[in-house]
């Protein structure tokens, strides 16, 4: 977390009012897109993703999901693909050389016990966490993320990526080559844009009445 004085608080303010007044009037963000944007909360996320699959479940159809988590991603954010990203989305040159100014020169150190402190270092990525700021130009540097997923629906929260596709039981061999290519796609995104998929993290999960899944299982097209 960035500790910010008061003053800079209330810059910041005022610099997210203005920034959130022009990605709303220039429709930027994807509705794809959940968190950090008013009207756009873990509920809408939610409602999207299960209203998905609920409709796939009257339809008899199968789900298959992926979700993508990343690692430290706030802090990995690299800031002159950051910038590059405001002056394409129309920023002007002052905005994207004002952002330059707060993303640079920042300092950071651990502190243990109350004793014991490290050496200051630079902090050559990343946005400040703590700050109104960094959520903000976070999803900005992934607004154009939902155009590398060509084959399956995505919906995304923050950092988290929700990726699935809806298949028959017979279908569902496509299904995985589908979503495969798509998982490829972002993978690829993301270390273009110096982040760094959570494995660990990253689940893959199958959804429908268990008739259709028993299907899956009886035909030996889960490979799990």
């Amino acid at each position: 977390m960035s500790i910010l004085c008061v003053l800079s608080k209330v810059l910041e303010k005022i610099v997210h009012e203005q920034m959130c007044e022009y990605v709303e009037q220039n429709d930027i963000l994807s509705p794809l897109q959940s968190g950090f944007r008013k009207n756009y909360s873990t509920i809408t996320a939610l409602l999207k993703v299960t209203d998905d699959i609920n409709k796939a479940m009257d339809n008899s159809k199968l789900t298959l999901l992926s979700l993508l988590d990343l690692s430290k991603a706030f802090d990995c954010v690299h800031h002159e693909l950051l910038l590059t990203k405001l002056g394409a989305l129309g920023f002007s040159r002052s905005v994207v050389n004002w952002f330059r100014s707060y993303l640079s020169n920042r300092l950071i150190r651990v502190l243990a016990d109350g004793n014991f402190a490290s050496d200051w270092l630079s902090v050559v990525t990343g946005v400040p966490q703590g700050s109104v700021l960094g959520p903000l130009l976070f999803i900005l540097y992934l607004f154009d993320l939902p155009q590398v997923v060509k084959h399956c629906s995505i919906h995304m929260y923050a950092d988290d990526v929700q990726l699935y596709v809806h298949c028959t039981p017979l279908e569902f061999n496509v299904a995985v080559e589908s979503i495969t290519s798509d998982v490829d796609n972002l993978i690829d995104f993301f270390q273009r844009h110096n982040l760094i998929l959570n494995v660990e993290k990253t689940q893959a999960i199958l959804i429908g009445y268990c008739k259709n899944l028993t299907k899956v299982y009886a035909n030996h097209l889960l490979l799990l």
